[in-house]
């Protein structure tokens, strides 16, 4: 965890992301109705790094942000790399946790692992069984980084626990912020909410002139939203970021949305808007385009590695692979953006297998109010092993592994799936409300493919820190 994977260090990354999720989830109010949240660390065995399971609140905070600060990172008695890896230990302890839970909470395990088990026991057919019999409610998410990773495992433990899986094999170019994507793609998932957006975007500076990032469209559908921004806090200095309602007017602290104040929350690397729209009478205050835009501030030129300032970026982005060079004048920024509401698209990738040459039979369902919502389109883009893309269109027609025609559940089939390794689906949909207004909905989910006799890894390298963390969301609230 301590090697690189692009400009930024597996650990660095994930404790960015940990920090994020953390901030994503819901305060308590007094009531015991927020969110509560364990980890568990693990290398050769396993360390109860938080427990028991606790509410997120005022007086846990200080504790939680200590353990996943920046600092933890280089402490031996917190989350410094070292040792090597027990996948089950983790989820053995992590999984104890959310057994111990009340059945009235959503529960959910993130597991993250940089490469393969290099200490006993070994996560078995019969011990992921054991874990999904002892709670079959619980959901699952695993994500893999770098270019050692057992992904077979990954979709193993994915398969028996209700959620999913994303291989990442470096954090370069639009990869830069795949971790913190992922968690916020988990947290809306998890949560019943629908992904309006997600990208990581190459930004350049070079013209000076502002630039608009991304865009997130609102509809009258549409209950709350939550907004995330990512940025590298080293590269802050050459821009200022601006997140604008669709009136114009750019978001702080005092702003509102129909007398409802906005809950903004700004770290070092991510910003976090959380905003409850008011009855759907008032829907001109909050329906249309959310923009996140960047003005550079003047400070980047051409020669810029000439100064001090610039001395750590310069060498950070120096890596092979890199093309988003901020000393040439580009900047990543994520911007994601979420909606709990009443127009929701939900996707599956099943597999007739999980070895080189499945059938795979992609499905997007739409519905409004829970009802079937028709004469909506969903797009596809899969991304093969080789990073090779291909485009194509989910049918709601009764062919194309269509089931029944006009009902809106959309599929097709994809077969181009001769090589080994993950694939990568990535969803697309635009479907009609019952007022008319376009809805966009997006999601993405990974498929792992590998021969028996492949253990889905290449040459195993010495392995060092993981982490587990756990979360917990209770059933029957309001997201907020």
């Amino acid at each position: 965890m301590s090697e690189s994977a692009g400009s930024r260090t597996k650990i660095d990354a994930l404790q960015k992301a940990a920090r994020l999720y953390y901030d994503l989830l819901r305060t308590d109010p007094g009531d015991g109705s927020g969110d509560k949240l364990g980890m568990v660390k693990y290398n050769s065995s396993s360390q109860n790094y938080f427990t028991p399971l606790q509410l997120k609140n005022a007086t846990n905070e200080p504790t939680i942000l200590n353990l996943l600060a920046e600092t933890a990172i280089t402490d031996a008695s917190k989350l410094q790399p070292t040792g090597g890896t027990c996948i089950s230990c983790g989820m053995t302890d992590g999984a104890s946790l959310l057994l111990a839970s009340p059945a009235t909470r959503k529960q959910v395990m993130i597991v993250m692992t940089d490469g393969h088990e290099t200490a006993g026991p070994n996560v078995t057919t019969s011990f992921l069984n054991g874990i999904e019999s002892a709670n079959p409610d619980m959901m699952i998410y695993s994500l893999g980084l770098g270019d050692d990773i057992d992904a077979t495992l990954l979709q193993n433990i994915t398969n028996i626990g209700n959620g999913y899986h994303q291989v990442s094999e470096d954090l370069l170019g639009t990869n830069h912020f795949a971790l913190e994507e992922f968690y916020f793609e988990i947290y809306v998932n998890a949560s019943g909410a629908d992904l309006v957006v997600d990208p990581t975007e190459a930004i350049d500076l070079s013209s000076g002139n502002s630039v608009e990032v991304n865009r997130a469209k609102i509809v009258s559908s549409d209950k709350y939203a939550i907004f995330m921004v990512l940025d590298d806090p080293d590269l802050s200095y050459y821009y200022k970021l601006e997140f604008i309602d669709p009136h114009g007017s750019v978001l702080d602290p005092t702003s509102n949305v129909g007398g409802i104040p906005i809950q903004i929350l700004q770290r070092n690397g991510h910003a976090i808007y959380k905003i409850i729209f008011p009855d759907i009478s008032q829907a001109h205050t909050y329906v249309g385009d959310w923009v996140l835009r960047l003005s550079p501030t003047g400070e980047w030129k051409p020669d810029s590695t000439n100064y001090t300032h610039d001395y750590k970026i310069h060498n950070n982005y120096q890596v092979p692979g890199e093309w988003i060079q901020p000393y040439q004048g580009v900047v990543p920024i994520g911007f994601g953006a979420a909606v709990k509401s009443d127009y929701n698209m939900n996707i599956s990738v099943t597999s007739s297998s999980y070895q080189p040459g499945a059938q795979v039979l992609l499905t997007a369902q739409l519905s409004d109010r829970g009802w079937p919502s028709t004469g909506g389109q969903i797009e596809l883009t899969a991304t093969k092993p080789d990073a090779s893309n291909s485009n194509f269109q989910l049918y709601d027609d009764g062919t194309h592994g269509d089931t029944q025609a006009d009902d809106g559940s959309y599929s097709n089939y994809y077969n181009q799936t001769a090589l080994e390794g993950s694939y990568r689906f990535f969803f697309n949909g635009k479907g009609i409300n019952e007022r008319g207004e376009m809805v966009p909905r997006q999601g993405t989910r990974y498929l792992s493919l590998y021969n028996p006799d492949d253990d889905g890894g290449k040459e195993v390298k010495h392995v060092i820190v993981k982490s587990v963390i756990y979360f917990i969301f209770r059933k029957g609230k309001n997201w907020r």
